[in-house]
Order: structure tokens, then C-alpha cells, then sequence
């Protein structure tokens, strides 16, 4: 082989690696000069869309404001949404899709615990940054999972602080479960009998529901049966909303999660990656989002976050329980 067929084939290996491997050009997937693009597979039709959409209302809110004030370090925010329904198969449909086609940066407000189990291995083993998902389940808190940024408490933590105030502040001993038959519901109720053993209770009755239902008659009649003091709920609003009042306020969680991407990828500089976006965000750890403190990352198990208990007024609206 010549000397000029030998540079010209290495010259084309080497152009091959670099179109292959965006990073070995110095760039980064979904970082333009002036853009960074944001990915959320959610429930945006269907019984459960109400958490798929304002999450992606409070996203788009917290990005809008960034942009408005020229973005972090000159660029603007972008997100891109994709219905998964609340269906884990879908789910993994479109995570690829907006990794693979959409070439996003990040994922960011994803939807549920069953879709999160789903396409956790798909984030993880790229290092794909995996911001803000909106669920408490304890899977997502292992610190192994160095990609997963949460910014709500766990099922775990949910459940102590409603048995503590139902028990300690209201004085029931007899409490029932309304639960989403997945690991979704599983998780919360699991935290509810580990809550309530510490106090040497056991449920007095349990429903279910299927995912993406509101059929919920008969574990209303199985629950009712049992004449419980209390009913705690562990589902989408849909269903919940058969029981009582519709709760909100996922738009706000939303808005959190993208103010801190947005605080991250300011301290990641100009240059951002998403190695580097994650690294911010663990040595960092404490946010300051409009003067309310979000503690991430590691610094989670030495700080964890604060469970808001409400109550559901008889107009709707809602009033702060102030004491456990």
C-alpha cells in the first residue's frame, strides 16, 4: 500500500471515530452554540396526563424564565416532551427515542415509578443525566445510581410523615390503604407497614386499582367494609380523585426540576457535558431556587428532603398542617 493510501484510509478512520463520537470533536450530544436540549418521556394523554403535563407546564415555566435572561452562559433551554402514556413499554420507546433521534442532553421530569424501572438501565449505563423524576421510589435512591438527580423525598419518607401525624397528632389506630396495584403503589404501601409496625399497628383494610383505571368500586367497598378512621392514598389523580378532592402541585415540582438544571448547568460552565453537569450537581449539593434550599445529590442522606403535609379543604383549596 503507498504512502498517500495509507494516509488517506487512516484520515478516514479517524473522521469515522469522530463522527461516531461526537465528544472526540470536543462536543457534546444536544449542546449547541446557542442551545441545550432537555428530554421528558411522560403520561401526556390518557387517564394519568395530568402529572405528564404540568410537569412539563413547571419545565417549561423554570426555562422560559432562564431564557428570557439570556439563558446559562448564552444559551437557551429546550425541552422536548414525548407521551409514554404511564406505560413502561412505551416509556422505553420513547426514552430511546430522545436519546437516539432527539439527541437530547438530559432527561429531565419523567413520570412514575413502573416507566422509571423501566428505562433507569437505559440512562445509567450511558451516564445520562436523569433530572427531577417524579417519584419517591427508594430504587432511585441508591447511590449507585450516580446519574438520577431527585428532588423529592422517597415513598419511605412520604409514608413515616403520614403515619406519624395520624397516629401521634390525631390519635387513629385503625388506617386503611387505597394503593396502585405496581411497583408504584407496592412501594408506598410497603412504607406505610414499615411506618405503622414502628408503632405497633398493622393496616385495618386495603384497596387496589389497576394503572391507568379509575375503576375503583371495589376496593372503595372492600376499604369502607372496614370502617377505617383514616385512608391514605397511594395513585394518580385520576383514581384519588374518585375518593376526594383533586390535589396539585406537580406544575411546582416541574418548576423545581428545571430551575435546577438551569443552577447546575450554570456551575458546570460554559462548556457543559453531561459529566460535567452531574459532577456540579454533586459537589455542589445545595441550591438556592428563589430563597427555598434543594439539597441533591449525595448530600441527600446527610440532608434529607422535607415532607409538606396538607390537608384538603371542603372548597378544594388546600391548608399547611402545621404540626406533626
Amino acid at each position: 500500500m503507498t504512502r498517500s493510501r495509507s494516509a488517506a484510509c487512516v484520515a478516514l478512520a479517524v473522521a469515522l471515530l469522530a463522527a461516531a463520537n461526537p465528544a472526540a470533536k470536543g462536543d457534546e450530544v444536544g449542546v449547541s452554540d446557542d442551545t441545550i436540549l432537555f428530554g421528558q418521556a411522560a403520561a401526556l394523554e390518557g387517564p394519568s396526563s395530568a402529572l405528564g403535563q404540568r410537569m412539563r407546564q413547571g419545565i417549561v415555566a423554570a426555562f422560559t424564565e432562564i431564557n428570557e435572561k439570556g439563558g446559562v452562559h448564552g444559551r437557551r433551554l429546550q425541552l422536548i416532551s414525548r407521551d409514554d402514556g404511564y406505560d413502561p413499554d412505551r416509556s422505553v420507546a420513547q426514552t430511546l427515542r430522545l436519546i437516539e433521534d432527539d439527541k437530547v442532553f438530559a432527561l429531565i421530569g419523567a413520570v412514575g415509578t413502573p416507566t422509571a424501572m423501566a428505562t433507569i438501565p437505559i440512562t445509567s449505563t450511558r451516564n445520562i443525566p436523569f433530572i427531577g423524576p417524579f417519584t419517591g421510589a427508594e430504587f432511585l435512591r441508591d447511590l449507585e445510581l450516580a446519574n438520577v438527580v431527585n428532588i423529592r423525598a422517597s415513598y419511605g419518607a412520604e409514608a413515616e410523615a403520614w403515619v406519624k401525624h395520624l397516629t401521634e397528632d390525631r390519635h387513629f389506630t385503625r388506617i386503611g390503604i387505597f394503593y396502585q396495584d405496581d411497583s408504584f403503589g407496592r412501594d408506598g404501601l410497603a412504607g406505610v407497614k414499615r411506618a405503622l409496625a414502628r408503632r405497633g399497628l398493622e393496616l385495618a383494610a386495603e384497596g387496589t386499582f389497576e394503572r391507568n383505571t379509575r375503576a375503583v368500586g371495589a376496593a372503595w367497598r372492600m376499604i369502607k367494609r372496614a370502617e377505617p378512621e383514616a385512608v391514605v392514598m397511594v395513585g394518580t389523580y385520576g383514581p384519588c380523585a374518585e375518593f376526594t378532592l383533586t390535589p396539585d402541585f406537580v406544575s411546582l415540582e416541574g418548576y423545581l426540576s428545571g430551575r435546577l438544571a438551569a443552577a447546575a448547568l450554570e456551575k458546570a460552565g460554559p462548556q457543559p457535558t453531561r459529566a460535567s453537569l452531574l459532577r456540579a450537581i454533586n459537589d455542589v449539593g445545595r441550591f438556592d431556587i428563589s430563597g427555598s434550599i434543594v439539597t441533591v445529590g449525595a448530600r441527600m442522606t446527610d440532608a434529607p428532603l422535607k415532607v409538606f403535609l396538607t390537608v384538603i379543604q371542603k372548597d378544594g383549596t388546600f391548608r399547611a398542617v402545621d404540626r406533626l
